[in-house]
């Protein structure tokens, strides 16, 4: 009867050619950090993709649905996420982004704070970080060990800009959005991933792109949308900003700027908690939004041909993938960032 209640014996594990021990009920990530090893990671929620890893030989079973943040491909090949998987047997593992030393040691500076709203600030950096719009750099503030990683929402010779959320829990967020800070130095990572991507993969004749940005997501969605605007100007392009209250858009000048600019680009602001908001918004959720334009018989529908592009919380990015999932819309049709709290 006791040996029903034994702990039982950790998997053996390796990574490249270091030995090592992985725990059947903790993650990948948190055995191997437990146990020293310097492995690649950042967010620890999935949204970085930064602790990507190949299960050689072996098995892994993901605690999330993979479809949603992983491409076909990438699935085929056995790919998982570390902070997200448990192993199921030994097994052999080979992490696709690589430690560097040297490009884990640059230096960054901010240069300004632009309050976006009441409580997201768009901070502007100087660095000599080599980034494009929709990647994501990791930054590490003063007295700090494990960095935070953003999404880069601009960038300009030798300056690169975030948004930032501030959160009353949040360390990072705090100090990135307070003024004192200016000018202070922090250490920021080489730049990794590229959300937008899959843009880059749609022709001028493609169907429509619809893109959800939730909060602070909104800038680095806008970023992508003017590039692929900017290569095909008559693409036609849907955005859907989720908010909680009204107050809480922003980048409003820029958006009916791109309205006039470009005359298939169309944008609506879902406001989730205030009963009567005006002009382009809509008093409702971006997942109701959805089901109901496929619903639609005429007018602004979809067909489930579109190609869909989603940064949010982890929350509204699962509920709109649902949506999607319920009207046959195939994986290899959506992109997707989420991130959680700073």
């Amino acid at each position: 009867m006791l040996s029903f209640f034994k702990k039982k014996s950790p998997f053996v594990g390796q990574v490249g050619s270091t030995p090592c021990q992985l725990h059947q009920k903790k993650t990948i990530l948190d055995s191997l950090l437990e146990q020293g090893l310097d492995v690649p990671y950042s967010c620890q929620v999935g949204a970085c993709q930064k602790c990507l890893v190949k299960v050689v030989h072996g098995q892994a079973r993901s605690l999330i649905d993979l479809s949603h943040c992983l491409t076909p491909s990438q699935i085929a090949q056995g790919y998982v996420l570390a902070c997200q998987a448990v192993p199921q047997s030994d097994v052999h593992l080979d992490f696709l982004h690589k430690l560097d030393g040297a490009t884990d040691s640059l230096s960054a500076r901010i240069e300004n704070i632009e309050p976006m709203n009441e409580y997201i600030s768009r901070v502007t950096l100087s660095s000599g970080c080599a980034v494009q719009v929709g990647q994501s750099v990791t930054l590490t503030i003063p007295g700090t060990t494990d960095g935070r990683s953003y999404s880069v929402v601009n960038v300009s010779p030798g300056r690169l800009a975030v948004d930032v959320a501030r959160r009353e829990s949040g360390i990072y967020s705090q100090w990135l959005c307070d003024s004192a800070h200016i000018h202070q130095e922090l250490n920021i990572s080489a730049a990794f991933g590229k959300f937008g991507a899959s843009l880059n993969e749609l022709s001028a004749e493609a169907d429509r792109c619809v893109a959800v940005a939730g909060g602070s997501g909104l800038g680095v969605v806008l970023g992508v949308l003017e590039g692929r605007l900017r290569e095909y100007p008559m693409a036609s392009v849907l955005l859907m900003h989720a908010v909680r209250y009204s107050s809480h858009r922003y980048d409003g000048s820029r958006l009916e700027a791109m309205k006039k600019k470009y005359s298939a680009f169309d944008y609506r602001v879902a406001v989730s908690r205030e009963p009567s908001p005006s002009s382009a918004m809509v008093a409702e959720r971006v997942p109701a939004m959805l089901h109901e334009m496929f619903q639609a018989k005429e007018g602004d529908r979809l067909k489930g041909t579109e190609h869909f592009l989603m940064c949010g919380s982890q929350s509204l990015v699962n509920a709109c993938l649902e949506v999607l999932k319920t009207h046959a819309v195939k994986s290899h049709q959506w992109e997707i960032e989420s991130f959680g709290n700073n």
